[in-house]
């Protein structure tokens, strides 16, 4: 039977830059568990190894996120938190995002795994030791075990990333709001100067456009943030949150329908959290 200390020295032997551990399903509270998964990591002597922690969002309400962060503080290999709800996790929270900064600032060794450009890109402004982005609604958070995963009634087509709203779209939701006035333009080299619904019309290769597209829009966007300070970096993606929120009433006046494009919980409450003191908004609500 294969080991994992044999696993992660053939991974990492083979080329892998690193090679994750294990981790079951970590429901919130349930410090056992925690406290097992971090236990087993620690005794894993490869290096090159990062400590894979999955666990459902409810850790990140107040009442559960300073146990947490005490179990964290105490791996000693860089950590990959997963989070685990149906759709976007941190949309379930108000203080997903707020905690979520917190644990990056105290524990120093954390970063996320599965996530949306907007978390991800939140997470690597804050002092996040990295994010990775999945290309795929279901690449971006885990469905709890328990529970049958739930869709967006997107039809099957899949999302796209709109940058000026900061946010995913299914191709049949954008036909839908633009068909009367067209749809926003998207410079990528993907779309070319067309509206991304150009990509519902595709008999092939719908999904490799899309992927494309949201990748190349995800590049631009951290190209604009990667420069200067950590404070630099984070003022200027609070500056584009707070313009996204705005856009999305624009483009509903736009289309002739109020609340056609809403922010998401998440954007909404990074808005908010921007529209705070710099200290304040470091500061998770009691």
């Amino acid at each position: 039977m294969l080991g994992p200390e044999i696993y992660h020295r053939d991974a990492l032997s083979l080329g892998a830059a690193a090679s994750l551990s294990a981790s079951c399903y970590i429901e919130a509270h349930d410090t056992a568990a925690l406290e097992a998964v971090a236990e087993s990591s620690s005794r894993i002597d490869s290096g090159g190894v990062i400590a894979s922690v999955a666990l459902d969002v409810k850790w990140l309400r107040n009442d559960a996120v300073d146990e947490l962060i005490e179990v964290l503080r105490g791996i000693s290999r860089p950590v990959a938190l997963t989070l685990g709800g149906q759709f976007n996790p941190t949309d379930a929270h108000t203080t997903s995002i707020p905690n979520l900064r917190r644990i990056y600032r105290e524990c120093g060794h954390v970063g996320l795994w599965r996530v949306d450009v907007l978390v991800g890109f939140d997470a690597m402004v804050h002092g996040a030791l990295f994010a990775g982005i999945g290309n795929s609604g279901t690449l971006r958070h885990l469905v709890p075990p328990d529970e049958k995963p739930r869709f967006g009634g997107g039809g099957g087509r899949p999302a796209v990333y709109i940058p000026k709203l900061m946010q995913y779209f299914s191709l049949d939701t954008l036909t839908d709001r633009w068909t009367q006035v067209g749809g926003l333009i998207c410079d990528c080299p993907v779309c070319e100067g067309r509206a991304p619904t150009w990509m519902a019309e595709l008999s092939e290769g719908m999904r490799a456009a899309a992927a494309d597209h949201n990748l190349w829009c995800w590049l631009r966007l951290w190209e604009e943030l990667d420069e200067g300070s950590s404070a630099e970096r984070a003022s200027r993606l609070a500056d584009r949150i707070v313009a996204a929120v705005e856009a999305h009433t624009e483009e509903s006046e736009r289309v002739g329908a109020l609340g056609a494009f809403k922010p998401s919980p998440t954007l909404a409450t990074m808005a908010k959290l921007a529209a705070l003191t710099p200290e304040a908004a470091r500061t998770p609500a009691p």
